[in-house]
């Protein structure tokens, strides 16, 4: 699983605020580099907001990560959740 972590799956946007932080990066700097406003970079890493295919694709471009990684990401913290939200 991609970003696991004792049986919770991390939002992929914590996975982002890593990248981010290893690459020397601000949230800022990505969303100037992506050409979306600063607050919805700030959701994604917050894991407030999903990153969709669009997103992905962006963060693709400009990160070298593959769209496929941020996308399979977030499907499996989807799926998790809802896993979860059904047991309860």
């Amino acid at each position: 699983m991609i970003g696991s972590h004792q049986g919770w799956v991390i939002h992929p946007g914590r996975i982002l605020h890593e990248v981010l932080q290893a690459q020397g990066c601000t949230q800022s700097a990505l969303a100037v580099m992506l050409r979306r406003p600063p607050q919805v970079i700030s959701e994604i890493v917050g894991g407030k907001k999903s990153i969709t295919a669009d997103t992905a694709l962006d963060l693709q471009q400009g990160l070298g990560i593959s769209a496929e990684f941020w996308v399979h990401a977030q499907a499996e913290h989807e799926l998790w959740a809802a896993r979860r939200r059904r047991a309860e």
